[in-house]
């Protein structure tokens, strides 16, 4: 039951989880700041769910990549059993949906068009070269869109839609590239086994480059104030930058999984940024 639990607690990459939570948070905190507390812990609930759903049907799908790539993850290892995983999905897609439904039918309709889109990206669309890291951007910027719904002024939550989906998706063909050797095995037909690591770099470059361009529009058009361009040139566009430098060495797998990291470090920065813009 221990090593059971253990596999369940992996699976879901509670960062993730935390990740969308605070995704959804921020942005009904920027949206309406006076939105209601059953509103919030409901929202943060639903993402929670379709986070950790999403990543334990990935593992399902994943297990003999992984076997590969990362044999450490809970189903490879055996800590967990491909059922389980694919059951715990399961329940927390349901879950997500019946709690969203009392959140109205708009944040209904952005859950209901996640799922499926999660789902699929496991089961077909993750060894494509484009369908699937763009799937993952979109589905991680959806997030900043449901919290804006439920706040009720979605207006606010595109700028943040639109960072989120960049990032991810440069995140998710640096990790491309870390799984060439599982991913090839399996015959996959991602962006950096079909075009090439230099096509895949050159797509990371310019979706960061693009990114760091844009942060500053926020400021200039006055959406957020001067501690979000503080945070922002202090902490995201260095780490960006970092990765972009990084990028064009040679890239081993240590480096490769600290531009992850770096990613990630930036999303969570952006987050901040994007909080102490409202003051």
């Amino acid at each position: 039951m221990k090593k059971r639990l253990f596999g369940l607690l992996q699976i879901i990459r509670p960062v993730n989880v935390v990740i969308a939570m605070a995704s959804v948070l921020i942005a009904m905190l920027i949206c309406n700041p006076h939105t209601r507390l059953r509103n919030l812990v409901l929202a943060m609930l639903v993402a929670g769910l379709v986070t950790s759903g999403a990543n334990a049907i990935n593992d399902y799908f994943d297990i003999e990549i992984d076997r590969i790539n990362r044999p450490r993850r809970p189903l490879p290892a055996g800590l967990l059993s491909p059922f389980s995983a694919r059951r715990f999905a399961f329940f927390c897609f349901v879950s997500a949906l019946a709690l969203a439904a009392f959140l109205g039918p708009q944040s209904l309709f952005i859950v209901g068009l996640s799922i499926p889109l999660v789902y699929a990206y496991s089961a077909v669309f993750k060894t494509t070269a484009v369908w699937g890291n763009l799937i993952v951007g979109l589905t991680s910027g959806l997030a900043f869109l449901f919290g804006g719904t439920v706040a009720g002024n979605m207006q606010q939550a595109w700028m943040p839609f639109l960072f989120a989906l960049v990032i991810n998706w440069a995140r998710e063909v640096i990790k491309d590239i870390e799984d060439i050797p599982g991913d090839r095995q399996a015959r996959a037909q991602t962006l950096p086994i079909r075009y090439g690591i230099p096509a895949a770099r050159r797509l990371i470059t310019a979706l960061l480059t693009g990114l760091i361009l844009l942060t500053g529009a926020p400021y200039l058009l006055g959406l957020y104030g001067r501690y979000y361009l503080l945070v922002v040139m202090m902490l995201v566009n260095s780490l960006l930058i970092t990765v972009l430098v990084e990028l064009w060495r040679e890239l081993d797998s240590r480096r490769l999984r600290r531009m992850s990291l770096c990613l990630k470090a930036a999303m969570f920065s952006g987050l901040a940024a994007i909080l102490a813009g409202q003051w």
